[in-house]
């Protein structure tokens, strides 16, 4: 049968590393807009189907958890994009197949199930939402993961100075922050290099946004390194990692 993408997985910033987690890990972004009159649709796909699929790819190895988020702020029906899926993955080819799934995984999720059926699931996902655009990134400063398991995440998507990646990185590696960088896709257009997240499972932690800076020499040593491109605040409604998954 031939694979269709799977846009199922992908938060920006996570997760503890699993134990099983080797060498880097990288995370897949993907920007997802629900298409016109398909939320009930793709929403029971996420709560039917992803689940079981990421446990799959889970215990076969090489992917380590997939997170969504719903996308607050802002929002608004002009949204470039309403929910952001994230992919976490120590194995790095991984992240030119989409992470669809064989034949045989979706037979071990869907015991049973007839080509048909299988087909006629990856065609609502494929009519359901479209996907906007994809970031690869890999975690360069902080505690791994994006959020473990906290309700929010504030997202700065910030443009480093060339040079100036690791003095950047080390400003924030004392504020709970977690830092990014931007692998591939280099998208000229997207002026950014490095996304950073701060998580919390109370909302009114954001209420100045993402501030981290303890002084006004700090605040002014991060604006002459850098500059935030634009913020955003999401929200976690699904995960799956191994610390949910019965051995």
């Amino acid at each position: 049968m031939k694979k269709y993408l799977l846009l199922l997985f992908l938060m920006v910033g996570l997760l503890p590393m699993p134990s099983s987690a080797q060498g880097p890990v990288y995370y897949s972004i993907s920007y997802i807009k629900i298409n016109p009159g398909k939320a009930e649709t793709y929403f029971n796909l996420i709560k039917n189907y992803s689940p079981k699929i990421t446990e799959a790819r889970i215990r076969m190895g090489g992917v380590l958890g997939w997170y969504m988020y719903e996308v607050r702020m802002p929002s608004g029906a002009a949204n470039e994009y309403d929910l952001v899926s994230v992919t976490v993955t120590n194995d790095f080819r991984l992240l030119f197949d989409d992470l669809a799934p064989s034949d045989d995984t979706m037979k071990k999720i869907l015991p049973g199930a007839t080509e048909k059926t299988i087909n006629d699931i990856f065609a609502q996902y494929e009519s359901s939402r479209t996907l906007v655009r994809k970031d690869i990134v890999v975690l360069t400063s902080g505690q791994t993961g994006l959020l473990p398991g906290a309700k929010y995440a504030w997202v700065d998507y910030v443009k480093v100075n060339d040079g100036k990646e690791s003095e950047f990185a080390n400003l924030l590696k004392a504020k709970n922050m977690r830092v990014y960088k931007k692998t591939i896709p280099i998208d000229a257009k997207r002026d950014y290099t490095s996304i950073t997240t701060l998580s919390s499972d109370d909302i009114t932690a954001f209420a100045e946004g993402g501030k981290v800076a303890n002084s006004s020499a700090e605040a002014e040593k991060l604006k002459s390194i850098s500059k935030i491109s634009h913020s955003e605040l999401w929200q976690l409604t699904s995960y799956v990692d191994e610390s949910v998954i019965k051995k």
